[in-house]
């Protein structure tokens, strides 16, 4: 098996899988197995697959980045140009990253609808990038994402604008979902850390601007979820001067520190801020609760 050969011949053998693998002289254009490369994996051509009927076709990149690149892919092509292709951005990545790679190529085309003379133009092109999406669906069975749908049957710019708002509303949903998800994964982090059923002492990366407290009964010392301890009639003095600070109406740069060395940066009746720590009224009563002050 001859694995260093021309780059005509690199892809013929890849297209007709004569032989696993082959690379021409240079090593900038090759390939392994069904994909094949110009200048390393990071931009694979085209990529031999079967879909879930047994039907063979070829992914083809409609991507370039250099002449060199561009050349690799015209040599692919006409090699190839036998066998069934099917257009796909990103032939080694899954079908969420190919549509979105057509839903963003539309959106930068679409704006150009606003103030076209020749709107025809722009609209030929979203259609063919549309139809590049649909046939990559067809052919595995994938639904088409709703933002796509819509973007890919523009016709006009005040659809294009309808497009714009639902994407905005579609992010906003994913997002909201994503913060519910990490809240409650948090909550049970917290949890155990209060439990002292946590790996770490500390919550370091939490999902959120304030910290927490425990009491460690074998210390007999507060701790906070940042990892500073506390010892428990320190913690019980400061507590009075929090509350007493609050009556007199809070402070902000406030004089006085915790432990001689944590500066009392604002006290107020939702949060005080010592040093790095920023802990809600309510985190303190929940402990102080606990220990019966």
């Amino acid at each position: 098996m001859r694995k260093v050969v021309s780059e005509s011949e690199v892809a013929h053998f890849w297209a007709n899988q004569t032989q696993s693998e082959a690379r021409n002289q240079r090593n900038t254009f090759y390939y392994n197995d069904d994909t094949i490369y110009s200048y390393g994996r990071h931009f694979p051509i085209a990529k031999h697959v079967t879909n879930n009927k047994g039907i063979a076709a070829v992914l083809f990149t409609c991507r370039s980045y250099s002449s060199t690149t561009s050349g690799h892919i015209y040599t692919v092509r006409n090699a190839s140009s036998h066998l069934n292709k099917i257009i796909a951005p990103y032939p080694n990545e899954n079908e969420g990253y190919n549509f979105n790679y057509w839903l963003n190529a539309i959106k930068d085309i679409a704006p150009k609808l606003i103030k076209a003379h020749k709107p025809v133009i722009y609209l030929s092109r979203i259609e063919s990038l549309y139809n590049e999406a649909k046939k990559y669906a067809e052919f595995f069975g994938y639904q088409i994402p709703e933002l796509l749908d819509d973007a890919g049957n523009i016709t006009n710019a005040d659809q294009y604008r309808d497009v714009l708002i639902k994407e905005r509303e579609t992010v906003l949903a994913e997002q909201a979902k994503k913060d519910a998800k990490a809240e409650k994964e948090f909550k049970l982090v917290l949890a155990k850390w209060r439990n002292f059923d946590y790996q770490y002492n500390s919550l370091y990366g939490n999902n959120t601007r304030y910290s927490f407290l425990r009491y460690c009964d074998e210390s007999n010392r507060v701790q906070t979820s940042q990892g500073v301890e506390i010892p428990v009639d320190v913690a019980k003095k400061f507590y009075t001067f929090v509350s007493d600070t609050i009556k007199a109406g809070g402070c902000k740069k406030c004089n006085a520190t915790l432990l001689d060395m944590y500066k009392v940066n604002e006290i107020n009746k939702e949060f005080i801020t010592v040093g790095c720590h920023t802990i809600t009224i309510k985190e303190i009563k929940l402990l102080t609760k606990q220990l019966g002050w």
